[in-house]
């Protein structure tokens, strides 16, 4: 499978650890894709595709796609996830691989509308950043 990364911001990242989450992602819950598209944007991008697809004139973290059985598309606001971060009390890194793992689950399948489905969704999460050996971010999800 082909997991291709698209940087179109300015703000330094990991992008070898960033495709890594999305293949443990991938991984951990079986599921084949031809390719997965991991975009890198910054608020206004995310706000553009927020308003298109969801009906939101706002910035978001991290929108999800499948675009059909075998291609999926994630994109993640990194000033967004940069602003997470300082809130959530860890670095940039950890909060990126945690976002890509969440868009990852929603292609999936997964979602987190109900609370019991977003504790599931936490946890996994999780999982993928103990599996990268950056399980020092805590969601405080029960276990």
């Amino acid at each position: 499978m082909e997991i291709q990364l698209r940087n179109l911001q300015s703000i330094p990242v990991p992008e070898d650890l960033l495709v890594q989450a999305a293949r443990t992602t991938l991984d951990m819950r079986g599921t084949q894709l031809g390719s997965l598209s991991i975009v890198l944007t910054d608020d206004s991008r995310i706000t553009e595709l927020n308003y298109e697809y969801l009906g939101r004139g706002h910035p978001t973290d991290v929108i999800a796609f499948r675009v059909d059985s075998d291609t999926a598309e994630v994109f993640i606001s990194v000033e967004t996830a940069r602003r997470q971060s300082i809130e959530q009390g860890h670095d940039l890194t950890t909060e990126l691989c945690f976002l890509v793992a969440h868009g990852v689950l929603h292609v999936c399948g997964m979602d987190d509308a109900r609370p019991d489905e977003r504790r599931q969704m936490l946890r996994l999460q999780e999982q993928v950043l103990q599996r990268l050996q950056l399980d020092k971010y805590r969601l405080g999800c029960e276990q």
